[in-house]
């Protein structure tokens, strides 16, 4: 995986931004637990993993992805609403903090090598920063990769889908109770080539 580059970067925290506000115009000044959503979401991606040694699953990587991509939004809603000002220094701080290749990070006073760490390892690692406020976005460019997101590309084209797939849900005025129905709407589109 190549680093984020800067129009990759201000493209997201663009949507992003575009996103939050058509949810509440005045998101930035009101205090969304961005963490505690990403949180959340994180848990929601480990579903999706095949980790429960009492119950035996299938790891669904795609829904993961998708899961994933929401781990990735609340952490740009994060970065905008801790860095006020203009977006295009958050996409360039974002781009700087691109690292793909990172080998070791330290987490719970000690050296963790990342290419040890398998998804949920990672998803832990994750939660625990993000439970101290604190978003490390390589870790993130991580466990993509380790999801089979191999490009800031492929991460960039699953969240236009899913912020397609929002758009029509808006437009539509239905409620997505469940993930999984979005996930099997979006496998649908891509099969039909809807896109």
């Amino acid at each position: 995986m190549e680093k984020l580059r800067y129009e990759q970067a201000f493209w997201i925290v663009s949507q992003q931004n575009l996103l939050n506000e058509s949810v509440d115009p005045n998101w930035r000044q009101a205090n969304y637990a961005c963490c505690r959503a990403l949180i959340v979401e994180a848990v929601e991606a480990l579903e999706f993993y095949d980790w429960k040694w009492w119950a035996k699953t299938e790891t669904d990587y795609f829904q993961m992805q998708l899961e994933l991509v929401d781990v990735l939004c609340f952490a740009i809603s994060f970065y905008i609403k801790q860095h006020p000002g203009e977006l295009r220094a958050i996409a360039e701080s974002l781009a700087l903090e691109s690292n793909p290749d990172l080998q070791v990070c330290r987490y719970q006073r000690k050296s963790v090598k990342l290419v040890d760490c398998d998804i949920p390892r990672l998803l832990d690692i994750v939660i625990g920063y993000a439970s101290m406020r604190c978003i490390r976005l390589p870790l993130l460019e991580r466990l993509f990769l380790l999801s089979g997101l191999i490009s800031w590309e492929e991460i960039i084209l699953r969240y236009r889908q899913k912020y397609a797939l929002l758009s029509i849900a808006k437009l539509m005025v239905v409620e997505w109770v469940d993930i999984t129905n979005f996930g099997h709407l979006l496998r649908i589109l891509t099969i039909c080539k809807a896109w």
